[in-house]
């Protein structure tokens, strides 16, 4: 056992290893779509991007173009800035070649992360197993100053531009942690095996021929530039009526950033790269030593959930020395990810059996519209609130892949009131869900009870989902564990995978 002094000791050497920063929490889409676009305008040194998906619709050219604006800005002030972009080689494989190639010659810098697009790496991705590594980061970074990170990406649906949304969560962070999350971009792009420059290979050349006529790439590429910009000019018109309407607020700043409290306890966590560019899962370790230290409860939100070994040994543990766990997912009706979701189904009855009678987790199923949520359609959020003192806002999901195979960041607060906050909003979230009774099946409103301290009495799997939905669950369901998966090793293939 640890001495008053040694807890003392080690409680000051923990300390200083923690960071002062802002923790500003950004539940609402505008608020967190003003905020980056806030700070790309006020940056004067650097502008990092990483991101998974990032899209070619409005929210992802107008980005684009106000990179540009910026990068415009800086050279007629002669005050050079640095911007790069890492995007992920799968999740955002869909950029107009155009308008990369126009950014390339305005001087912005963008590599693709494991490109599944670059014939001249796919055959060592494969042969060296990096074909399933993805970019699953998610932060933007301003003058190695500010950082925004979180589950949301660059895409319409994640700031309620799309004709159905995501229930998202990011978190403005600053100073040391900025400087922190920094250096991992910079030691993820510098690493030249995994991340690599836009590839003008041989669709570049077929769309230049068949779309322009143009058999020379060099006149191509001059006619490529001239289209790139102009889409980025088109966007840039359309997003001046876009934040009248959506009262996107320019002046987010000066409003809410400018005077955050940054002298809060705060620590940024991620995943890492070795001297050969081999993906190292770092961040489930220290998360796994945050739930360790659980005393009284823990609150989980997350979009994904498919339970690992370790997983579920811990969270065993922690109910029978009597720690609350609670945990909010999607549900059959909210989830963009049947065979996801399918994977988590297959789980529930054991997970409703960890602990002891008395003390069994509580699993949600978020709803969405159909019980009129206020919030958007499908969870995305990535967070959790440890003895109503730390929270962790980040990328992570609670499945294999996020384990196993993507790149994953976390920022993460020792400040009460942060997880007063970031609480309140989990649990704002499940009064739009329905939770599961002691067999795996739903409680519906006023259906279940607890009886010699069980929640029982569900009567569904799925309640509101459609019978489209609920044949894909089936599909899924089938393709996880059918005899012909299982005998070919696809079934637990894919499952280590999701």
């Amino acid at each position: 056992m640890f001495t008053n002094m040694t807890k003392l000791f080690l409680t000051f050497i923990f300390s200083l290893s923690l960071s002062a920063s802002t923790y500003k929490i950004l539940d609402d889409p505008i608020d967190s779509l003003s905020a980056r676009v806030a700070l790309i305008m006020k940056a004067e040194q650097n502008i990092y991007i990483s991101k998974y998906i990032f899209k070619k619709d409005q929210i992802g050219m107008t980005t684009l173009a106000f990179l540009r604006l910026k990068k415009r800005k800086a050279q007629l002030e002669n005050s050079p800035i640095d911007i790069k972009l890492l995007l992920d080689g799968f999740g955002s494989s869909g950029l107009p070649i155009e308008v990369l190639i126009h950014l390339e010659e305005e001087g912005i810098e963008i590599k693709f992360y494991n490109d599944l697009y670059n014939k001249k790496n796919l055959g060592k991705m494969i042969f060296k197993g990096r074909f399933f590594y993805r970019m699953h980061d998610k932060f933007q970074i301003s003058d190695s100053k500010w950082v925004i990170s979180g589950g949301r990406n660059i895409e319409n649906s994640y700031y309620d531009l799309g004709s159905i949304n995501f229930l998202d969560r990011d978190v403005l962070a600053s100073d040391e942690v900025a400087q922190d999350v920094s250096k991992h971009f910079l030691s993820f792009w510098n690493n030249n095996k995994t991340s690599t420059q836009v590839n003008l290979g041989l669709g570049t050349r077929a769309k230049c021929l068949s779309k322009y006529g143009h058999l020379s790439l060099k006149q191509c590429l001059k006619k490529l530039r001239k289209v790139g910009s102009e889409i980025l000019d088109n966007h840039l018109k359309d997003f001046r009526n876009l934040a009248k309407k959506k009262d996107i607020d320019l002046n987010f700043y000066q409003k809410e950033i400018e005077n955050l409290d940054s002298n809060k306890k705060v620590r940024f966590f991620s995943d890492s790269l070795d001297i050969k560019g081999n993906y190292k899962n770092t961040l489930s370790k220290e998360l796994v030593k945050l739930a360790m230290k659980a005393k009284k409860k823990i609150l989980i939100e997350t979009a994904y959930f498919v339970p690992t070994e370790n997983f579920m040994k811990i969270i065993d543990e922690k109910l029978k020395n009597n720690v609350q766990v609670t945990l909010i997912t999607n549900s059959v009706h909210s989830s963009d990810m049947p065979i996801a979701y399918a994977a988590f189904h297959k789980y529930k009855k054991d997970l409703l059996k960890l602990g002891y009678e008395k003390n069994r987790i509580k699993i949600y199923e978020y709803q969405g519209k159909v019980v009129n949520s206020p919030y958007a359609q499908y969870l995305h959020a990535k967070s959790a609130v440890i003895d109503d003192s730390v929270s962790i806002i980040g990328s992570y999901n609670l499945d294999k892949l996020s384990k196993n195979f993507n790149s994953e960041v976390a920022i993460v607060s020792y400040e009460p009131e942060d997880a007063l906050i970031l609480g309140e909003s989990i649990r704002n979230h499940i009064k739009y869900s329905y939770r599961l009774g002691d067999d795996g099946y739903i409680c519906q409103p006023n259906e279940c009870q607890y009886v010699n301290d069980q929640f029982i009495g569900g009567s569904r799997l799925f309640p509101h989902a459609s019978y489209k939905q609920i044949r894909k669950i089936n599909r899924s369901l089938k393709l996880l564990s059918s005899k012909f998966t299982k005998k070919k090793g696809v079934g637990p293939w894919l499952e280590r995978r999701i």
